[in-house]
């Protein structure tokens, strides 16, 4: 979930030419708006869920499918991550340079509230499934858990993708042209064969190993490949698509708990949504205005911190006899405040220093 810049350049046919060094620097402010805009679809699916599952019994179909802002997620951080390391594959002096940059981009908050999640249980506070061993040491790992189990924090399965992704790009970074082919084709293979029929194996090799979701990581890259040929219109295409299967699966919210119709339904729009947005800006930034951006910005802080906000506001308003169209408005706009509040005051303060250690070593 890194952020990427954009440096403009000059001159109409250098949108025809970018080269890769170019696009190592570019920021594409559309997309810190669709970060934003994903997050927040998030934390209003959560909202309603949890609200629906208390004494409020609230109901609101439409919004199911705001769930599918994890799938953007997965096709925003393909195509960023080859934006920033394209560069760097076949070249095995750039690997650790790119998991340290991972490693501090998702793992330092998400331990942080991994360890709060585990002080609130000791402490018996709050309503929490009974955690094993064997579920605490999974999620610090981001290991996937057994189906039906959930881990300490609750968006921590989509993590356990992400991080699968930054292994196989890894993989792409120490390895020749030949081996790069020849490992994506054998992964691209078992995940369309998995897509058909459940593979044989540990309950890992078909829910995560060989996700579907891989192919949304695989179409964000695609996408940061294609951008320099501005192909503009594909925006409006996956606007029309994203619009037919948000009707299509709010109507039938089945779909909404299956990776490979959320793939289907989700994945194709998000990926046309990106590769036209992105487009739009060669050679130049969009103008955005900067609270758009600050939401782009705090996205991740406000993805990892929000159920366990929401869940909290559910319990300390059902007691107070919140009226449930009040709970609707104050509970996703409390759980956002305290993202933004958690990104300003922790998250980033811890990046830029993070960041400034690993450039004093590499000096």
């Amino acid at each position: 979930m890194a952020t990427a810049s954009l440096s403009p350049a000059s001159g109409p046919e250098t949108r025809k030419t970018i080269s890769a060094a170019q696009f190592s620097v570019c920021r594409f402010n559309s997309l810190q708006v669709g970060r934003g805009v994903a997050a927040l679809g998030v934390v209003l699916f959560h909202t309603v869920s949890l609200l629906a599952h208390s004494v409020y019994r609230v109901s609101f179909p439409i919004v199911a499918p705001a769930c599918s802002g994890v799938d953007f997620f997965f096709v925003l951080s393909g195509f960023i991550i080859m934006n920033a390391h394209r560069r760097d594959l076949g070249h095995p002096s750039k690997l650790r340079s790119f998991l340290f940059r991972r490693f501090i981009r998702i793992y330092p908050l998400y331990l942080l509230l991994s360890f709060v999640m585990v002080a609130l249980y000791a402490l018996h506070l709050g309503h929490f499934f009974k955690l094993s061993a064997e579920v605490i040491a999974k999620s610090f790992v981001l290991f996937p858990q057994e189906p039906g189990v959930k881990p300490l924090l609750a968006p921590g399965w989509t993590l356990c993708h992400e991080a699968l992704f930054y292994f196989i790009f890894a993989a792409l970074i120490l390895w020749g042209p030949r081996v790069r082919w020849s490992l994506l084709s054998l992964i691209g293979l078992l995940t369309f064969v998995n897509c058909l029929t459940t593979l044989p194996g540990p309950y890992w090799i078909h829910s995560w190993f060989f996700s579907p979701y891989n192919f949304e990581f695989a179409a964000g890259c695609l996408a940061n490949l294609l951008v320099s040929r501005k192909l503009w219109w594909t925006l409006f295409a996956g606007i029309g698509l994203l619009f037919a299967s948000w009707l299509i699966t709010a109507r039938n919210p089945a779909p909404t708990t299956d990776a490979v119709h959320m793939t289907i339904w989700f994945g194709l729009p998000y990926f046309l949504i990106v590769l036209g947005a992105t487009s739009f800006e060669i050679p130049k930034a969009l103008a955005i205005p900067r609270p758009l951006l600050a939401l782009g910005d705090a996205t991740y802080s406000i993805y990892l911190s929000h159920f366990l906000v929401l869940s909290s506001l559910v319990s300390l308003f059902t007691r107070l006899s919140v009226p449930a169209p009040a709970c609707l408005v104050a509970m996703p706009a409390i759980a956002v405040a305290a993202g933004y509040f958690l990104f300003a005051k922790i998250e980033h303060p811890m990046l830029v220093y993070m960041r400034s250690m690993g450039t004093i070593r590499a000096n």
